[in-house]
């Protein structure tokens, strides 16, 4: 095989030629000066009359040029195909060895500077990071323990600033492992959720959602996303107790977080929870925390798109719990104010939203249109005059 040493010896021998012969052409020009100009005509004379017809030489002239063309374009192939697949792996393979060579012997003045050497025992390499405390070490074997003192505070200080780093890298990669499982948890919901919309049980995905909320929750205590989203999962899986916790947790964390919207939303869950459990009990409970939502979102002063798009879920989240709690004027108040609010965004979720209030708003009937809904105490009470009076009380919730 034709290896790169041989290669760069060619290109060598080559390179020579081509200065030798500009060298003898500049001396037979006169370039050079008239004495060498004589010597080099004496010198190619004989050589010259060998070829008494200058056409002849032309031709040998041209012929060796297309020898060389063809000589260089076979080079070329050469070097493009043969030692591209040939040579180049060895070439590299052969640096590969050189700079591990330089490696090793670039390590050996720092491995014995860091060993510990001791009689009769094979050297060892220090467990120490910081090189103060090594040469605290040696001081103390010398008996210089001043020196040694001022190395070990040295020492000290510099594995501080190496905890308080690593520190802050753990609480780094602590961070980026509870995004990753709440990602995991965030896909396993999302195909949950496609099994459930094809009749197929979703239980097994959002218990492996759960368990990557958990996980988060476990790295980040307090992450707002992932006690929402385990909130969510439990409250599908049938563990309200545990999904109201969540959410009352999140509302405490959004609320020192200074997030009034996740607030906001964190009491309008717990409220929509309490209402699934439809009992007067939980509904009482419900309007409360519903309530505590509609005085904080009001104190929060103007609301963006997003804003006014949860008030509206609230509002109607609240009317809904007004009318199970057969408190239908303040129900009614309730879903107009949410249908106003879906009225001014211009989205397609908003509208479908605002449909539904619509309905709602429909299907509520003034209590006073139906004397049936009122019990006879409430009768006697207003045929005696306290009317009025009852129907305020009703109508404050």
């Amino acid at each position: 095989m034709f290896t790169a040493r041989w290669a760069h010896r060619t290109l060598v021998g080559f390179c020579i030629l081509v200065v030798l012969g500009v060298s003898i052409y500049a001396g037979w020009e006169g370039w050079l000066g008239p004495a060498i100009q004589t010597r080099v005509k004496g010198a190619l004379d004989p050589l010259i009359s060998l070829f008494p017809d200058p056409a002849l030489l032309d031709r040998i002239a041209r012929v060796l040029g297309a020898i060389g063309t063809a000589l260089t374009a076979a080079f070329g192939v050469y070097k493009g195909i043969y030692y591209a697949d040939h040579n180049l792996p060895e070439r590299f393979k052969q640096f590969l060895q050189r700079a591990d060579e330089k490696l090793r012997g670039d390590r050996k003045p720092l491995l014995a500077a860091i060993a510990e050497p001791r009689a009769g025992v094979r050297v060892k390499g220090s467990v120490f990071f910081v090189h103060p405390l090594n040469l605290a070490l040696s001081q103390i074997g010398y008996g210089d323990l001043s020196a040694a003192d001022k190395s070990l505070k040295e020492a000290v200080r510099q594995l501080e600033v190496q905890m308080d780093a690593s520190k802050r890298q753990s609480q780094s990669i602590e961070g980026q492992k509870a995004t990753a499982h709440i990602l995991r948890g965030s896909i396993a919901s999302a195909l949950a959720e496609y099994d459930s919309s094809v009749l197929v049980s979703a239980d097994a995905g959002r218990e492996q959602a759960e368990k990557e909320f958990t996980l988060a929750l476990e790295l980040r205590p307090r992450d707002i996303d992932a006690l929402e989203l385990r909130g969510r999962q439990r409250e599908l899986r049938g563990n309200y107790q545990g999904a109201l916790t969540d959410y009352e947790m999140l509302a405490e964390v959004a609320k020192d977080e200074g997030s009034t919207l996740r607030a906001v939303r964190a009491y309008r869950l717990q409220g929509e929870l309490l209402e699934n459990r439809a009992t007067r009990q939980s509904l009482d409970e419900a309007r409360r925390r519903l309530d505590a939502a509609l005085k904080l979102i009001e104190g929060g002063g103007s609301l963006t798109h997003s804003g006014i798009f949860e008030k509206g879920l609230l509002l109607k989240a609240f009317g809904r719990v007004q009318k199970q709690r057969n408190r239908l004027p303040n129900a009614r108040t309730h879903l107009e104010g949410a249908a106003s609010c879906f009225a001014l965004l211009k989205t397609p979720e908003a509208s479908a939203h605002g449909n539904e209030v619509q309905q709602m708003l429909k299907e509520l009937v003034p209590e006073e249109d139906f004397p049936s809904l009122r019990t006879d105490n409430e009768k006697k009470a207003e045929s005696s005059g306290f009317g009025g009076f009852l129907r305020w009380l009703r109508r404050a919730g």
